[in-house]
């Protein structure tokens, strides 16, 4: 353990040498590597989490760069986890990072996310795939911290496997703003992930944070304020009740427009020889990129799985590119 006593001395004196052990010996999974999972992605594997599992679905875009820290312009188009993944092991190479480049879905949330987890971190920015997390989590005995930013203000709150969970915390069919319509300041991002990752590293390290549960953490950054709500299980909720509504699955939908403007994800269930892909279409785009989870050609970026994100103006444009390019 002599490597604790250079690259972690510094916080040591707070969480002790067999917390900074028990950093090494988790595995964490965060879920959406943008403006949030991208700090907290940073400060864990800064912190010495041992194991990190990135999941997200998307592309970097130029308007990532305003607040989505791990990127830069030249990771532009590129898969965020590919491009995340690359950044961190360059801040620490003593870690592991996992990466799923998926649409996570009641079909594959099993198989993306395995009961070896130790914590789940929701940095996603709806409210769809949060009840998905809620359920899956609290089946799994699973603790996890929900998290959103979105203008000026932030929450997060720290859901243990046995606390009122965020069904109960939430309407079923809640919808804020997203950060395309109503905005979002980098700032705001980065204070709310920040205070994510530090519960987060307290829970790792078996610090006591009873104190947490079953408490809703909002924050204006205009005001500099922070307030805390409390929250009790509600006897009509169907998570807590073993219903889990978010785990059935249903027919995963073909087409899905992202926050992203003019970004739309196509899905078909069928498998990609990319290396063939690239063959095929190599006469008609003279710049193809080829990486260990994608081929990025034109306006698309198709995985191996039948997904391909399209740069389109209407969705039938976009189903057009795919039928041309991919289902041909």
């Amino acid at each position: 353990m002599n490597k604790l006593n250079g690259r972690y001395i510094r916080q040591i004196p707070l969480i002790g040498t067999q917390g900074q052990e028990k950093l090494q010996s988790a595995k964490v999974a965060i879920i959406g590597v943008g403006a949030l999972g991208t700090v907290a992605a940073e400060l864990l594997v800064r912190s010495g989490v041992g194991s990190i599992l990135l999941i997200d679905r998307d592309v970097v875009e130029l308007s990532n760069l305003q607040r989505q820290s791990l990127f830069a312009n030249s990771d532009i188009s590129s898969s965020k986890v590919v491009a995340a993944k690359r950044r961190l092991l360059e801040i620490n190479p003593e870690i592991t990072i996992e990466i799923a480049p998926v649409h996570l879905s009641a079909k594959n949330i099993s198989q993306t996310i395995s009961d070896k987890i130790n914590l789940v971190l929701d940095c996603t920015d709806n409210m769809n795939t949060r009840f998905l997390i809620n359920d899956y989590t609290k089946k799994n005995m699973i603790n996890w911290i929900f998290a959103s930013a979105v203008g000026w203000s932030g929450m997060f709150s720290f859901i243990a496997a046995d606390s009122a969970c965020l069904r109960c915390q939430m309407p079923k069919k809640a919808n804020g703003e997203t950060c395309q319509e109503a905005g979002v300041i980098g700032a705001v991002t980065k204070s709310i992930a920040s205070m994510q990752s530090n519960i987060a590293i307290q829970f790792l390290t078996g610090q006591d944070i009873s104190n947490l549960k079953n408490k809703l953490f909002t924050y204006d950054a205009k005001t500099i304020s922070l307030r805390n709500f409390d929250i009790q299980k509600d006897p009509r909720c169907k998570t807590c009740s073993n219903e889990f509504p978010s785990l059935k699955v249903q027919g995963q939908e073909d087409i899905v427009r992202f926050c992203s403007s003019g970004m739309f994800q196509v899905s078909r269930e069928t498998k990609i020889d990319l290396v063939k892909l690239q063959k095929t279409i190599e006469s008609e785009f003279t710049e193809t990129i080829l990486d260990e989870i994608s081929l990025r050609f034109g306006n698309l970026t198709v995985f191996s799985d039948g997904r391909a994100l399209i740069k389109a103006k209407t969705k039938e444009s976009a189903v057009t590119l795919y039928d041309r390019y991919i289902s041909n």
